[in-house]
């Protein structure tokens, strides 16, 4: 891409573009193109590792890479975590805590996400997502507070 005025240059090398002159006709120019990344940011750096895809929760609508977030599938009626992403079909996605899937039942959004005829069945959903949050979240008791406290 080169620059025209006013348009984005991605070129990080010196190189000829056209710049407007007036009302005239335009009048070619060498100059160094200024690469688009941030001060204090190598291009090499910032190039060099894979980006992660990004999806959006249906329960708290937020944004969040993919593998911080678990796909849900419809198989026969009832809503299966589809922890490879690789089962077929249509699926959504959710942050791994009970909050969302209670705001995504709420909502209705598994039915409208997964494009579903019916309300699905959410027991064995919500069974997972209890058991994942109770795993995950420390549980801190007031014994272990004080003791932080005293130190």
């Amino acid at each position: 891409m080169c620059r025209v005025g006013w348009m984005l240059q991605a070129n990080t090398h010196p190189t000829r573009h056209i710049v407007p002159r007036g009302r005239g006709g335009r009048q070619a120019e060498e100059s160094t193109v200024h690469t688009p990344f941030a001060l204090g940011v190598h291009p090499e750096e910032s190039r060099g590792g894979r980006v992660e895809p990004v999806r959006t929760c249906i329960g708290t609508r937020t944004r969040a890479p993919r593998s911080s977030l678990v796909r849900v599938v419809a198989r026969d009626g009832r809503l299966v975590v589809d922890s490879t992403a690789a089962l077929p079909g249509r699926g959504a996605w959710l942050t791994p805590s009970i909050d969302a899937f209670e705001a995504a039942v709420r909502r209705r959004a598994f039915r409208r996400a997964l494009r579903l005829d019916f309300e699905p069945d959410t027991g064995d959903l919500r069974e997972y997502f209890a058991r994942v949050t109770t795993d995950t979240r420390p549980v801190a008791t007031t014994e272990q507070a004080e003791r932080h406290m005293d130190n």
